[in-house]
């Protein structure tokens, strides 16, 4: 049940913020960036022993997963606006040069 709440939220997640990351400014992309990190370091707080996240039992499990879903939608969302909008930029840079 919680891997499928947590895809849930991922997907709902990154589909909502790039759909509201297409008419902002890189700003609103650093912010959602920092967002995610925020959200990382509040979640995984012994990720450096071992990459083992302290992990909640019953309801607790099912709020973590939301979260963590919520951490990751926003990270995909504001890497993949963010990696989108550089390449828009140096794609005539790129026909220029393949002109000469």
């Amino acid at each position: 049940m919680e891997l499928y709440l947590l895809c849930l939220v991922f997907f709902l997640t990154d589909i909502g913020v790039r759909l509201a990351l297409r008419t902002r400014s890189w700003r609103a992309v650093e912010l959602t960036l920092v967002a995610g990190l925020l959200l990382a370091w509040l979640l995984y707080p012994h990720l450096s022993e071992w990459a083992v996240p302290w992990m909640p039992v019953g309801w607790g499990m099912l709020l973590y997963a939301v979260m963590v879903g919520l951490q990751l939608g926003l990270m995909d969302a504001a890497l993949r606006t963010g990696l989108w909008r550089w390449r828009a930029a140096r794609a005539p840079v790129r026909e220029i040069r393949r002109r000469w």
